[in-house]
């Protein structure tokens, strides 16, 4: 068709228009430069193209017409695709009619391929990651379809494009077959083409498996991003169900970039309660700690500490005690950097002057003597997991992990614990020694709290503008909205069970020889 694009031709597209009609004057050439097939089907041929008073690069999609009523079909294509104003959906940006029976729709390029082209090909590994990713995006886009009362019904891996060749983002194209639901049309499932390789409706295939997935992915995505939707279970008691009841108003009230903000929540009918969280991508703190060769500076452990030691503060200002701290509850924003954010609130309370004599269990490790010996608890409880957190960023082992549970379960209840070797090894400051030194304390009186610890020594020399950069009002949340519901929690969470010191003896065998040599 013509020279491909290339050089600065190319510019970066800008918002689209609004109702738009097939233009039956002026002639495409007029307006638009035709280049090189990108794509075709069987009505069909896609052309790069480029506006020539804008030079803002496109996608031409050639449709030869056989007769009036393909007219009318292409016409309600356009009509429904300039309703659409979603990211996950390619725009509509013009449509001619040409002399020689053809329509052409000017779309949004989307230079990724489709996605069955990526899902065919040789050795391409799609990770259950990626699958969740873009199912959500696929979901995001039909709730969006489906709320202008429109039905695709042409959803398949075709119709699915790729933004980038490397990325997961996709957009829907092909409104060809979709329909509006407007209570005149309930029969148009009978326009929905069959599907030459399984004879089945393609709605009906596809709709069955995206039902399935929309339930299934929100557990992918706890299992692998740890985040978007958490937690789900069954519960028994009343006190598991008054337990959930109590996590999702806690989290509800937290406003604060270091810890990670609930969005949502349901009870379903299948005993289930969904939570929406915001989403988290860098992994698990423990994850990065326990990888093979991984080294964690002392200026990145204290900028670490310094966040947790500042959502913490944020937290007790709410009269809450978190009371799970540990490396598994926090999350890395991303993979390189240091930033971080709290999750799961599952065994936090509230200290209100009504439950002084709160008791509770937690973590093997990283829980406080007072916990151990089923002592009242109270806002230094939480900072004796900060001490134990400190130690094992320092030196990646634990403090207090024993030959045996009972031997773990004495030295927490002593405070017995040395500087190894490992602090040797890696320089470790006194002053960051002095700092563990003052919060792993059997006398929960004597350890430093928040605040205490923002003032330290060994927080306060980190550099001036990496201590500003993570210095964030309690207040401010990263431009999240924040959306509160009312929920009936029909049940709750059923891994508080995991949490039982006697059961959790199992988990820390299998853990043990890792997390003593986390960094060997």
């Amino acid at each position: 068709m013509g020279a491909k694009i290339e050089g600065d031709d190319w510019v970066q597209p800008f918002d689209f228009r609004d109702g738009i009609q097939i233009r039956t004057t002026g002639k495409f050439d007029d307006y638009y430069e035709l280049y090189e097939e990108i794509g075709k089907g069987k009505f069909a041929k896609v052309y790069r193209c480029i506006e020539k008073a804008t030079r803002l690069k496109l996608a031409a999609k050639s449709i030869r017409l056989k007769k009036d009523m393909d007219f009318k079909k292409v016409e309600k294509e356009v009509n429904i695709m300039t309703k659409m104003r979603h990211r996950g959906i390619a725009q509509i940006y013009d449509a001619f009619a040409t002399s020689t029976n053809e329509v052409i729709l000017i779309m949004e390029i989307v230079e990724g391929g489709e996605l069955f082209e990526r899902v065919a090909a040789e050795n391409y590994i799609l990770s259950e990651t990626a699958v969740s990713m873009i199912v959500y995006q696929i979901c995001e886009a039909l709730r969006y379809i489906h709320s202008q009362n429109i039905i695709y019904l042409d959803l398949k891996l075709e119709n699915i494009m790729c933004v980038s060749e490397a990325g997961n983002q996709i957009k829907l194209i092909d409104f060809g077959l979709a329909q509006y639901l407007d209570g005149q049309n309930e029969d148009l499932l009978r326009l929905v083409r069959l599907n030459s390789r399984l004879q089945k409706p393609i709605c009906g295939v596809l709709a069955s498996s995206l039902i399935l997935c929309f339930r299934v992915f929100h557990h992918l995505l706890v299992i692998t991003l740890q985040s978007r939707i958490a937690m789900w279970s069954a519960a028994n008691t009343n006190s598991e169900k008054n337990s959930t009841k109590i996590d999702v108003n806690i989290m509800t009230q937290m406003r604060h970039r270091g810890i990670a903000q609930i969005y949502d929540a349901f009870a379903t009918s299948t005993n289930e309660v969904i939570l929406n969280m915001e989403i988290v991508e860098g992994g698990e703190l423990f994850e990065r700690v326990a990888a093979e060769n991984y080294i964690l500076t002392e200026t990145a452990v204290s900028m670490i500490v310094y966040q947790i030691c500042e959502a913490l503060r944020y937290i007790h200002s709410q009269n809450i005690i978190l009371l799970d701290l540990k490396l598994e509850n926090i999350m890395c924003v991303s993979e390189a950097g240091n930033q971080i954010k709290l999750i799961d609130f599952g065994l936090a309370q509230y200290l209100d002057g009504q439950n002084e004599d709160l008791f509770t269990a937690g973590a093997l490790e990283f829980p406080a003597p007072e916990v151990v010996k089923y002592e009242p608890l109270d806002f230094h409880t939480d900072m004796w997991s900060v001490g134990v957190i400190t130690y094992t960023l320092l030196s990646g082992v634990s403090p207090f992990v024993g030959d045996n549970v009972a031997v773990t379960y004495c030295n927490v209840e002593l405070g017995k614990y040395e500087f190894g070797e490992e602090f040797d090894e890696n320089c470790i400051s006194d002053e960051a020694k002095d700092f563990i030194q003052k919060l792993i304390i059997v006398d929960k009186h004597k350890r430093m709290l928040p605040e205490d610890c923002m003032k330290h020594p060994w927080i306060q020399s980190m550099s001036r503008s990496r201590k500003q950069s993570l210095n964030v009002a309690d207040e401010e949340v990263d431009e999240l909205v924040i959306v509160t519901k009312t929920v009936k929690i029909s049940i709750a969470r059923s891994y508080h069970s995991s949490y039982d010191l006697d059961s959790s003896s199992h988990d820390l065998d299998k853990r043990k020889g890792q997390r003593r040599n986390l960094l060997a």
